[in-house]
C-alpha cells in the first residue's frame, strides 16, 4: 500500500495525520507488552485473557501506524481499519490476520452486542500467537523509529 492510499483513506475520514513522539509509543509499547502477560495469566478469566490479547493486538498494530504518521479516528470501525493494513503494517505478520481479524470481530459481538460467546483456551492462544507476531514486527519499527526520532532531534538541535 503507496502513501497514497493512507492518504485516501484519511480523505474517507478513516484516518487521520499524527506525529509519533517516542513517549507515547513507548508508552503504548509497555501497556502492550501488559496486556499479554494478562492474556497468558491463567487465574485471569477466559473473557478478560481473550479481551486482554485483543487489546494488546490493537495496540500494537496502532503503533505500527503510528509510525507511518497516521493514527485511526475513534468512528465506528476503527479497529477494523487497523486489521485490514496488517499485512502492510508488518508483513512479517500477516499470517496472524484472519485469526486477528475474526478475535476482532468476536470481542466486538462481546462488548457492544452483549453475545454469548464461549471463549475457549483455544481461542485465546489463537490471538496471543498472533499478537505476539505482530510485537515482534513492532518491536523492529520502534528501534528504527527511535533512531529515526534521534536522527531528527540531533538535526533540529544543530540548526
Amino acid at each position: 500500500m503507496s502513501s497514497t492510499n493512507f492518504q485516501n483513506l484519511e480523505k474517507l475520514g478513516k484516518l487521520k495525520p499524527h506525529e509519533p513522539r517516542l513517549h507515547d509509543v513507548e508508552s503504548s509499547l509497555r501497556v502492550g507488552k501488559e496486556e499479554l502477560q494478562d492474556a497468558k495469566r491463567t487465574a485471569n478469566s477466559l473473557t478478560t485473557r481473550y479481551k486482554a490479547a485483543n487489546d494488546a493486538a490493537h495496540g500494537f498494530l496502532l503503533i505500527a501506524l503510528m509510525a507511518r504518521g497516521y493514527r485511526t479516528t475513534s468512528d465506528p470501525g476503527h479497529r477494523q481499519v487497523l486489521y485490514e493494513l496488517l499485512p502492510v503494517l508488518v508483513p512479517g505478520a500477516t499470517a496472524a490476520k484472519d485469526s486477528l481479524d475474526r478475535a476482532a470481530r468476536t470481542r466486538n459481538r462481546l462488548i457492544y452486542e452483549g453475545s454469548e460467546i464461549d471463549i475457549s483456551e483455544g481461542m485465546i492462544e489463537d490471538v496471543i500467537d498472533g499478537a505476539e507476531n505482530v510485537l515482534e514486527e513492532v518491536e523492529m519499527i520502534v528501534r528504527k523509529l527511535r533512531t529515526d526520532l534521534a536522527a531528527k532531534q540531533e538535526r533540529n538541535s544543530q540548526r
